[in-house]
């Protein structure tokens, strides 16, 4: 009896969870990822996010990048605020850890019917800080992070 179970069980768990993974985006072929307006003083972190929502996309999704059309999804993104915060200092108050705090909206519809929308998505990235690098590096590693969590918050999560 527990042989036949046990199959079956296995089975409908992958079921389950294949029903689930397509119908978030089902009859969406590609994406098409939309200038990133940023209203924040730090500049460059949307063209950072763009080349790495291109990236994350083409290497790691069954999406491809698209133009605006029948089966294209659009995802509009607005970099509301950027902060960095001191998390640690050591004994002669230099920073040893850092916390970067980023503040956006998203859009993700196919043609009028949204998919996926969040007015106030935050995305906090720490790490640790190494004398021989400059911030950049860790904003550039932030942007790479948070495009990983919003494509699997698009294409993969509910």
């Amino acid at each position: 009896m527990k042989k036949f179970i046990i199959p079956f069980l296995l089975l409908f768990i992958m079921s389950c969870y294949y029903t689930l993974e397509t119908t978030k985006l089902e009859n969406v072929d590609s994406i098409n990822i939309e200038g990133i307006e940023n209203k924040t003083n730090e500049y460059r972190i949307n063209e950072y996010l763009m080349n790495e929502l291109t990236r994350i996309f083409v290497n790691d999704s069954n999406l491809k990048l698209g133009k605006s059309g029948e089966n294209t999804a659009d995802l509009n993104i607005t970099i509301k605020e950027f902060n960095e915060e001191v998390v640690a200092i050591d004994f002669n108050e230099n920073p040893t850890s850092k916390k970067i705090i980023i503040r956006l909206k998203y859009l993700f519809k196919r043609e009028e019917e949204v998919i996926d929308e969040n007015k106030d998505y935050v995305f906090e990235y720490n790490y640790v800080v190494e004398a021989n690098k400059n911030d950049d590096v860790y904003i550039q590693e932030a942007m790479k992070n948070l495009a990983k969590n919003l494509k699997d918050q698009l294409v993969e999560g509910f």
